[in-house]
């Protein structure tokens, strides 16, 4: 293991990493999203119907004055939306609430949440700040009651991930998954107060190799066999 020293906001602190040569920084040149968007629903799970909740919603699209209210019923309608059995001919919607929490069917999100109406139903996205959304990702790769440094590794980790993988999922309107396919987020019913204590104590903070943020990558087991790194991804 490659003991790591880290400076963030004058506060120093030691994480054990798996890859040598890695190290980390808040360096601001380093292109690090204030927002990410993550796709719930979409392609083959987007969905027919749903129903969106909180606190003063407020519905907006440039073609209709916004609309203001703590639920809503969503549809599919001729050419458009039905919302809450009214027809609005548009192909996107955002629902926005006053608080920053927003429900899907009653799972809570932060942030707030984007509809794009496709040929194959209603693509979900939730719009949530890059810091926020490794609440609801760090503790279902890691769990909770895990060592507090290394719960902060995996912040790093997951950060530096989603910092590379922007735009991934375009065709589809977002940037990330909330599945294996990127990185598991649950949203705000994953979160857990050791697990946000990682990432507000590493805030911003991403792995960088060779003056670049580092790609990252999951992996679930071993064989026990290595290869050389431009083996399996065809980069040094």
């Amino acid at each position: 293991l490659l003991n790591v020293i880290v400076n963030v906001k004058n506060i120093t602190s030691k994480c054990l990493w798996l890859l040598a040569g890695l190290c980390m920084t808040a360096n601001a040149q380093f292109n690090i999203p204030e927002y990410i968007r993550i796709g719930l629903f979409y392609n083959s799970t987007a969905k027919q119907a749903l129903t969106i909740s909180g606190e003063n919603i407020v519905v907006k699209n440039e073609s209709f004055e916004p609309l203001s209210g703590n639920s809503y019923s969503i549809g599919i309608g001729e050419s458009g939306f039905l919302i809450n059995d009214v027809l609005y001919q548009v192909d996107n919607l955002e629902f926005v609430s006053e608080n920053n929490i927003i429900k899907v069917d009653d799972k809570p999100y932060r942030g707030f949440i984007r509809l794009l109406l496709t040929d194959k139903g209603i693509n979900v996205i939730n719009c949530v700040e890059l810091e926020e959304y490794l609440y609801g990702v760090v503790p279902l790769e890691m769990s909770t009651g895990w060592p507090i440094e290394a719960l902060k590794a995996q912040a790093v980790c997951a950060r530096t991930y989603a910092a590379t993988q922007l735009g991934k999922f375009e065709q589809y309107g977002f940037d990330l998954t909330d599945n294996t396919l990127s990185q598991v987020y649950g949203g705000i019913n994953a979160e857990k107060e050791d697990c946000t204590r990682a990432v507000n104590e590493t805030e911003g903070m991403v792995a960088t190799y060779d003056g670049k943020i580092a790609e990252v990558f999951y992996f679930a087991t071993s064989s026990g066999t290595t290869l050389d790194v431009k083996d399996v991804w065809g980069t040094t």
